[in-house]
C-alpha cells in the first residue's frame, strides 16, 4: 500500500472538537469544506492507530515536512504502528505534491512497487523450484 500525505489526523480532530455523536451538528465547515453529520460520527471514539496496527502487509508512507493541514508527525507515529512500513518525506513538500515533488514522488514509489514485484517474482521461482 502507498499513502500520500495519509489524513490520519481526521479522527484525532473530530474527537477533539465533539466529545459524543449527539454533539454534532447537521453541518460544519471543516478543512475548508462543508461537511454533514455523517463525516464525523464514525470517527467519534474511533482510533486510527489501533486500526492500521492490524494492518499486515507493506506500507510506503510518502509525507512533505511543510504539510500545515497534515504535519509529518502523523505519518511518523504511523511509521512505528504498521508493521512493515517505509516513510520517504519531501523536504518542503505540503499537503499534495506538485513540480519536482510530485515527480520524486513518482520516483519513490516507482521504486517501491519495483522492488515488491521483484521480491513476489522470486518467491514465487523459490515456491516452484
Amino acid at each position: 500500500m502507498v499513502l500520500l500525505y495519509p489524513a490520519f489526523i481526521l479522527s484525532e480532530r473530530a474527537n477533539e472538537m465533539y466529545k459524543n455523536v449527539e454533539d454534532i451538528p447537521d453541518t460544519s465547515f471543516f478543512l475548508w469544506m462543508d461537511v454533514g453529520r455523517a463525516y464525523f460520527e464514525p470517527l467519534i471514539g474511533y482510533d486510527i492507530y489501533e486500526e492500521i496496527s492490524a494492518y499486515e502487509d507493506d506500507v510506503l508512507l510518502i509525507h512533505g515536512d511543510a504539510d500545515n493541514i497534515v504535519p509529518l508527525s502523523y505519518s511518523e507515529r504511523a511509521l512505528e504502528v504498521y508493521k512493515s512500513a517505509e516513510l520517504k518525506v519531501i523536504s518542503g513538500g505540503g499537503h499534495g505534491f506538485y513540480g519536482e515533488d510530485a515527480q520524486k514522488t513518482i520516483d519513490y514509489m516507482l521504486e517501491y512497487l519495483d522492488k515488491k514485484v521483484v521480491n513476489t517474482d522470486e518467491k514465487a521461482s523459490r515456491v516452484r523450484e
